[in-house]
């Protein structure tokens, strides 16, 4: 698939992660507040597609770009993701097969070179085992020894959590933070896994 610039190929790394999801981190939030340089604070309106065929790949569509990673390894406590893909809507006729093919589901008829965001939702509706769940994020993502930390207050399917994520490419140095933290024997759950949760417990 396209990568169109050396931001998005780094972007591409695969990383280590570690996220943890509750009612009220403020305490843990809190270790990260006073100090540390912001290296961003955002708010977005998120689409995640929900395979029930499928564990592993977290998609997402944030903004007019759709992402993709694969989870490829559990160890330590850590999840280690590898990012497949970061594409601009429209999507170019190659990329859009490319895509279906990626995620082994059955593609669809083809008629047009181009696909918009809009487009793109309307074919995946047709498909009965993909779940579009609608996520809002309030972010704010810090830097310590050059691990990413990301608090954030999300809204899932009308339910209002908090969650924290810690990410490195380099393993060693992640697990070295969480276990002074004390955090290596909280559960890792990923998004997938608290969507999940979520609607089994809506249901």
């Amino acid at each position: 698939m396209t990568t169109t610039n050396q931001e998005t190929q780094e972007s591409l790394d695969s990383r280590f992660e570690f996220r943890v999801f509750g009612d009220d981190l403020q305490s843990l939030r809190d270790l990260f507040s006073h100090g540390k340089m912001i290296k961003k604070e955002s708010i977005s309106d998120e689409i995640y597609l929900i395979l029930q065929t499928s564990s592993n790949f977290n998609i997402k569509i944030r903004d007019n770009t759709l992402e993709i990673k694969k989870l490829i390894a559990k160890s330590d406590f850590l999840e280690q993701w590898e990012p497949l893909c970061k594409l601009s809507f429209p999507i170019n006729v190659q990329d859009y097969k490319e895509l279906f093919t990626l995620l082994q589901i059955k593609l669809p008829i083809v008629n047009q070179n181009r696909y918009t965001k809009e487009q793109f939702l309307s074919v995946i509706q047709s498909y009965h085992y993909i779940d579009r769940i609608k996520v809002h994020k309030q972010r704010t993502q810090y830097i310590v020894d050059d691990i990413i930390i990301e608090t954030a207050d999300v809204e899932i399917e009308g339910i209002n959590l908090q969650t924290i994520c810690f990410e490195s490419t380099n393993k060693e140095k992640l697990h070295k933070l969480l276990c002074e933290l004390h955090l290596s024997k909280m559960q890792n759950t990923n998004y997938l896994e608290e969507i999940k949760l979520l609607k089994e417990h809506l249901s």
